[in-house]
């Protein structure tokens, strides 16, 4: 996430700042597996994990709330389905 806020505040130092950023969070999963602290298999999960909450980080912050609000609503159960029509949660004060 800093690497992609630096990226905002200074255009120029995009690349090279999500490129050093790329490189030490390989480098970290890497070294886990090869001191033999993690298996494979849970650095790739954590890679996929880390990239899930980047995804939705990023998501959120560039302002598409109620997107994100569904979603973790149908992860909770909380969704369509459960007393609300679909869509009906980004929607809560709209007149109809």
């Amino acid at each position: 996430m800093a690497a992609y806020l630096l990226g905002q505040r200074w255009p120029a130092l995009k690349r090279p700042v999500q490129l050093w950023a790329g490189l030490l969070i390989v480098a970290i999963g890497l070294s886990r597996v090869a001191l033999g602290a993690n298996w494979p298999t849970d650095v790739l999960g954590g890679f996929a994990g880390g990239l899930l909450i980047l995804w939705a980080t990023i998501y959120w912050y560039e302002g598409n709330y109620a997107v994100i609000l569904e979603a973790f609503a149908l992860i909770a159960g909380r969704g369509a389905g459960q007393g609300e029509e679909p869509g009906e949660g980004s929607q809560k004060g709209a007149v109809k």
